[in-house]
């Protein structure tokens, strides 16, 4: 039991990103080379191994991508992660967080709903699938398309 002067240091909260129709056609471009390589590869020729291979790296970046994509808040921070890239940026520096996307920036997330996160430095856009908890463990009001408010 804590006493009420205490600080308690918040429990590490994870948010999954959403995925969206873009995701979904590049898996089925990947699909269609591997069935156009197996078709092609009944000779032994170049094309077959071509585009067997391009599917695979195909493969293997996308899944990359959908096992990594992820939003931690832990310590006052929020830590974005998409396959090789990574941002942290301090909750305080916050500024806004508002469904009406990104026009600038990069884009961390899967999906096509794309949430603005302004803060110091460059802005950036992420895709969570729970945004109201995402905006419940920053502790930031978020702006939603349709209520009236312009983006800041």
């Amino acid at each position: 039991m804590h006493r009420l002067d205490e600080v308690v240091s918040p429990q590490s909260a994870v948010f999954r990103t959403a995925f969206g129709f873009p995701l979904y056609m590049p898996w089925a471009i990947t699909l269609m080379q591997f069935a156009l390589a197996a078709l092609i590869g009944r000779g032994s020729g170049w094309h077959a191994a071509a585009l067997a291979g391009v599917g695979a790296v195909m493969a293997t970046i996308l899944s990359t991508f959908m096992l990594t994509t992820k939003y931690r808040v832990r310590e006052d921070v929020l830590h974005l992660r998409m396959g090789f890239w990574s941002r942290c940026i301090r909750i305080d520096a916050i500024k806004s967080l508002s469904e009406y996307g990104i026009k600038r920036g990069r884009v961390y997330g899967l999906g096509t709903d794309i949430v603005s996160i302004e803060c110091q430095g460059r802005p950036v856009g992420i895709t969570p699938k729970d945004l109201d908890g995402l905006a419940e463990a920053l502790v930031v009001p978020l702006t939603r398309l349709g209520d009236g408010k312009p983006p800041s």
